[in-house]
Protein backbone atom coordinates (compact mmCIF):
# COMPACT_ATOMS: atom_id res chain seq x y z
CA UNK A 1 0.00 0.00 0.00
CA UNK A 2 1.47 3.24 -0.94
CA UNK A 3 1.68 6.41 1.55
CA UNK A 4 -0.50 8.94 0.88
CA UNK A 5 1.55 12.45 0.60
CA UNK A 6 -1.78 14.69 1.77
CA UNK A 7 -3.57 13.42 4.80
CA UNK A 8 -6.05 14.53 6.88
CA UNK A 9 -3.99 15.09 9.83
CA UNK A 10 -1.60 17.82 7.28
CA UNK A 11 -4.48 19.40 6.09
CA UNK A 12 -5.56 20.51 9.58
CA UNK A 13 -2.10 20.85 10.70
CA UNK A 14 -2.17 24.03 8.19
CA UNK A 15 -5.71 24.73 8.10
CA UNK A 16 -6.29 25.50 11.74
CA UNK A 17 -2.91 28.05 12.65
CA UNK A 18 -4.19 29.31 9.54
CA UNK A 19 -8.04 30.26 10.43
CA UNK A 20 -6.81 30.86 14.13
CA UNK A 21 -4.88 33.39 12.14
CA UNK A 22 -7.12 34.42 10.19
CA UNK A 23 -9.98 35.13 12.98
CA UNK A 24 -7.39 37.21 14.97
CA UNK A 25 -6.86 39.27 12.17
CA UNK A 26 -10.91 39.94 11.51
CA UNK A 27 -11.28 40.48 15.09
CA UNK A 28 -8.55 43.40 15.64
CA UNK A 29 -9.68 44.85 12.84
CA UNK A 30 -13.20 44.86 13.96
CA UNK A 31 -12.23 45.68 17.63
CA UNK A 32 -9.78 49.09 16.33
CA UNK A 33 -13.06 50.95 15.44
CA UNK A 34 -15.04 49.90 18.78
CA UNK A 35 -13.28 51.41 21.99
CA UNK A 36 -15.57 49.67 24.42
CA UNK A 37 -15.30 46.60 23.33
CA UNK A 38 -18.58 45.30 22.96
CA UNK A 39 -18.90 41.42 21.93
CA UNK A 40 -22.27 42.47 20.14
CA UNK A 41 -21.16 44.74 17.71
CA UNK A 42 -17.80 43.24 16.95
CA UNK A 43 -19.80 39.96 15.63
CA UNK A 44 -21.77 41.93 13.72
CA UNK A 45 -18.99 43.43 11.68
CA UNK A 46 -17.48 40.31 11.05
CA UNK A 47 -19.45 39.66 7.31
CA UNK A 48 -21.22 36.55 7.01
CA UNK A 49 -19.52 33.97 4.05
CA UNK A 50 -21.65 32.01 1.26
CA UNK A 51 -20.36 28.78 0.72
CA UNK A 52 -17.80 30.25 -2.07
CA UNK A 53 -16.35 32.71 -0.20
CA UNK A 54 -16.08 29.88 2.82
CA UNK A 55 -14.47 28.14 0.09
CA UNK A 56 -11.95 30.94 -0.79
CA UNK A 57 -11.09 31.81 3.33
CA UNK A 58 -10.39 27.67 3.43
CA UNK A 59 -8.28 28.12 0.37
CA UNK A 60 -6.62 31.33 1.59
CA UNK A 61 -6.12 30.12 5.42
CA UNK A 62 -4.05 26.62 4.18
CA UNK A 63 -1.85 29.51 2.31
CA UNK A 64 -1.17 31.05 5.78
CA UNK A 65 -0.47 27.82 7.73
CA UNK A 66 2.15 26.78 5.16
CA UNK A 67 3.36 30.36 5.25
CA UNK A 68 3.42 30.09 9.20
CA UNK A 69 4.93 26.47 8.96
CA UNK A 70 7.75 28.32 6.92
CA UNK A 71 8.35 31.14 9.76
CA UNK A 72 8.47 28.86 12.11
CA UNK A 73 11.00 26.42 10.36
CA UNK A 74 13.29 29.40 9.56
CA UNK A 75 13.43 31.02 13.42
CA UNK A 76 11.58 29.05 16.46
CA UNK A 77 13.23 25.79 14.76
CA UNK A 78 16.72 27.28 14.51
CA UNK A 79 16.39 28.85 17.93
CA UNK A 80 14.97 25.30 19.59
CA UNK A 81 18.07 22.94 17.92
CA UNK A 82 20.69 26.14 18.19
CA UNK A 83 19.53 25.97 22.64
CA UNK A 84 18.42 22.58 23.13
CA UNK A 85 19.95 20.18 20.56
CA UNK A 86 18.15 18.21 17.97
CA UNK A 87 14.48 16.78 19.61
CA UNK A 88 15.59 13.05 18.98
CA UNK A 89 18.47 14.03 21.03
CA UNK A 90 16.63 16.03 23.63
CA UNK A 91 13.28 13.52 23.78
CA UNK A 92 15.29 10.31 24.52
CA UNK A 93 17.44 12.35 27.46
CA UNK A 94 20.71 12.15 25.17
CA UNK A 95 23.33 14.28 27.69
CA UNK A 96 26.07 16.02 26.04
CA UNK A 97 29.26 15.73 26.84
CA UNK A 98 30.33 18.58 28.91
CA UNK A 99 34.02 19.50 29.36
CA UNK A 100 34.09 18.87 32.89
CA UNK A 101 32.95 15.49 32.74
CA UNK A 102 35.83 14.26 30.65
CA UNK A 103 38.15 15.34 33.75
CA UNK A 104 35.87 13.47 36.13
CA UNK A 105 35.73 10.10 34.10
CA UNK A 106 39.46 10.10 32.76
CA UNK A 107 41.02 11.18 36.33
CA UNK A 108 41.67 8.27 38.77
CA UNK A 109 42.54 8.68 42.42
CA UNK A 110 46.24 7.65 42.97
CA UNK A 111 44.60 6.15 46.42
Amino acid sequence: MKDNPFSLYDFLGYLIPGLITLSLFFLINACKEIHPFNLEVVLDKIPSFTFESSIVVIIIAYTLGHFLSFVSSITIEKYAVWRFGYPSKFLINEKKDRFRDHFKTSYRSPL
